[in-house]
């Protein structure tokens, strides 16, 4: 098991969420749900996951003992009609194939694939100072009243964007003061994970239209503000729950506003 597999599992997951056994090799195929999700899909079908030089082993030699998944996860960007002036503000979504999984609760980066997001041209996303932003969860509305550009601060999440219940969400091995003094955020041994993987928070704002009827299995992952016309990548490997109550995991997830998920350092399409 990867170093943060370990961590998430002694912190968070226990004995009673211990990873199941290896069930078969990875596939190319997307599930079905997520064949027709339209042009707001950023990601390809067939997996182009970073695989890293660095990386001891391929995908395929993992002994995270969970099911691996190509094409099980799709993002949704979606942007937002406020931001604060020379701004624009997006909320990164992920769908996931409810024929695979039934929740997601973690979202990390491992010796294989860093969990990464940085803006494509080496510019700030834009960031609120403590008390008023925040790390992960949103902030509370009544920020707004004091500090009102604390809407827009960029955060991570599980599809809490009020700041009510943080403590549900907590996160390891991250640097959130780089990525909060103006640098990119990436891990190849941290995560953000729920507290308790078999309470999934409900969403506390509204999905967009095209994607509203597909709350089950739709995580907010994150709110993320740029400099206007700035484009931006980021790079997550998830894991949830299995409705047999193992584990699935999805490596290399890319999602991005410009081109950032067509130049990979090296494509890995694993048959």
């Amino acid at each position: 098991m990867s170093s943060i597999g370990s961590r998430i599992a002694a912190t968070v997951l226990g004995a009673a969420a211990c990873l199941a056994p290896v069930l078969g090799a990875p596939t190319n195929t997307a599930g079905t749900q997520l064949a027709d999700e339209g042009e707001f899909v950023h990601r390809p079908a067939h997996w182009n996951g970073v695989e890293l030089d660095s990386a001891p082993k391929k995908l395929s030699e993992l002994s995270t003992k969970a099911q691996h998944h190509h094409g099980a996860v799709q993002p949704f960007i979606a942007g937002s009609m406020e931001s604060q002036s020379g701004y624009d503000t997006y909320r990164v979504y992920l769908l996931f194939d409810d024929d695979v999984g039934m929740s997601m609760y973690a979202a990390y980066g491992d010796e294989y694939s860093a969990l990464s997001l940085s803006t494509d041209d080496g510019s700030s996303f834009f960031q609120v100072e403590t008390p008023f932003g925040t790390d992960t969860g949103g902030v509370h509305p009544a920020m707004f009243d004091v500090k009102p550009e604390a809407r827009y601060d960029s955060w991570l999440t599980f599809n809490q964007d009020d700041g009510e219940n943080k403590d549900k969400i907590n996160s390891i091995g991250i640097d959130w003061e780089e990525f909060n003094n103006g640098g990119k955020l990436e891990t190849q041994d941290g995560a953000v994970f729920l507290m308790n993987p078999e309470e999934i928070p409900p969403f506390t704002g509204e999905l967009p239209d095209e994607i509203a009827d597909k709350t089950g299995r739709t995580i907010l992952l994150a709110q993320l503000t740029v400099n206007s016309g700035t484009t931006f990548t980021g790079h997550v490997n998830v894991q949830g729950r299995r409705p047999d109550g193992g584990s699935w995991q999805e490596h290399g997830v890319c999602f991005s506003i410009g081109k950032g998920c067509t130049k990979h350092p090296r494509v890995h399409d694993e048959v």
